[in-house]
């Protein structure tokens, strides 16, 4: 992918607006937006995976809007009932406490994706996450430090929907796959560049 230079014809940086968000504050919401991402991509796959092949090629019509993966709330219902509803007791309890989470912060989520952020000199060091939703307005306000809780939260329940037996279901998997190499890993060893550059 390229991007567009902000720099004009005559090598002049082009004027930006500031977000008025801290490094750190931007950093945990990327964060934020990646473990979301590939939770509800997790999600999605494990409802594929649970769903008999006819099914997949062909979806009952109370799953088909789901399977359109457009929608994350309807994949999220139907991975609870065919997937989460479906397992062992030990297994289904820790899955059902991540519907429950996923429910829970989806708000937090919303507002973090689809806001407009908001300061007041009265208390700078608070953010105001604030949207429009069918003609009212919804507010949300992020304390120091609540963004960060947020993507670890958000982290965890991807870990325990992936591994609801925990770190023995990690581990079987490293036996099974032989090992594992992180991104990171991978270009500090094969790349020549800056981490940063890449």
């Amino acid at each position: 992918m390229t991007v567009d230079s902000t720099a004009t014809n005559k090598g002049e940086l082009e004027p930006r607006l500031d977000t008025n968000l801290s490094d750190a504050e931007t950093y945990f919401i990327g964060e934020i937006v990646a473990q979301w991402s590939f939770l509800e991509n997790e999600i999605f796959e494990s409802v594929v995976s649970a769903l008999p092949e006819d099914d997949v090629k062909n979806p009952p019509k109370a799953i088909k809007s789901a399977m359109s993966n457009a929608q994350f709330s309807e994949v999220l219902e139907v991975w609870h009932d065919r997937v989460v509803a479906v397992e062992p007791p030990e297994r289904q309890a820790v899955l059902q406490r991540q519907y429950d989470r996923i429910k829970a912060l989806s708000p937090f989520r919303h507002a973090v994706v689809h806001s407009m952020w908001e300061w007041t000199p009265a208390n700078p060091r608070n953010i105001t996450a604030t949207r429009v939703i069918k003609k009212s307005i919804k507010r949300v306000i992020f304390q120091p430090g609540d963004f960060e809780k947020l993507a670890g939260q958000i982290a965890d329940i991807r870990f325990k929907v992936h591994y609801p037996g925990g770190i023995e279901d990690r581990f079987a998997e490293l036996g099974e796959t032989g090992s594992y190499v992180s991104r990171e890993f991978a270009i500090a060893v094969t790349c020549p560049v800056p981490r940063d550059a890449v």
